[in-house]
């Protein structure tokens, strides 16, 4: 179907806000358009933000996966695979957006952090992360990049005055590198508002 094929990418604010990362669109997502609060997950999310005196027009907001995963007996191998298949669309973005934090919302999101299921279980336990640098080739190479020592000349050559932290040759064939640092932020796990509608119990959770 359509909602299969459409591929959804993030929007919001840039440099220093909080960003949420869904686990990917739902039906509705898609239909109605990313975000948007006329979808049940994200008008759901935008009442509990506000409960917190947070507006979601004031958050970067994206996806693990670019594109619906509808139900089957095989959803969860799927969605994980969409995760790894995603990845890189989603370092680039949270590399341009460099978010202070952010919050994972569902078992697909959680896993794309952590490469590790569990997400209940974690729900609310704030762990620090280094964003994987991005490839000049303009895909990312999944931390699979040494990272050197303190060089005055990159990879590509490029003699600088003061020693900067450099990357050597990655996965993609191409230069790994960081724009100046290794970035690191705030990863908070949570489930998904989709979680919470269908069994509305986990609400406290």
């Amino acid at each position: 179907t359509g909602s299969q094929t459409v591929c959804v990418f993030g929007n919001g604010p840039r440099a220093g806000t909080l960003a949420v990362v869904a686990d990917y669109p739902t039906e509705q997502d898609v239909a109605l358009g990313p975000f948007s609060v006329a979808s049940p997950q994200w008008a759901y999310l935008s009442m509990v933000a506000n409960l917190a005196d947070v507006d979601l027009r004031d958050v970067y907001r994206t996806y693990a996966v670019r594109c619906h995963v509808p139900r089957g007996d095989d959803r969860e191998k799927r969605l994980l695979a969409g995760v790894k298949q995603c990845a890189p669309f989603l370092w680039r973005e949270l590399w341009s957006a460099r978010p202070t934090s952010i919050l994972t919302l569902g078992a697909g999101s959680f896993y794309a952090f952590t490469r590790s299921k569990g997400v209940s279980t974690h729900r609310g336990q704030a762990f620090q992360w280094t964003l994987p640098c991005a490839c000049d080739r303009g895909r990312c190479c999944a931390g699979t990049g040494s990272v050197a020592d303190l060089e005055t000349h990159d990879p590509r050559g490029v003699q600088h005055a003061t020693p900067v932290l450099v990357h050597r040759h990655c996965a993609c064939r191409g230069v790994c590198h960081f724009d100046d640092a290794p970035f690191t932020t705030w990863v908070v796990p949570s489930l998904s508002p989709g979680a919470v509608l269908a069994r509305p119990n986990l609400h406290s959770a």
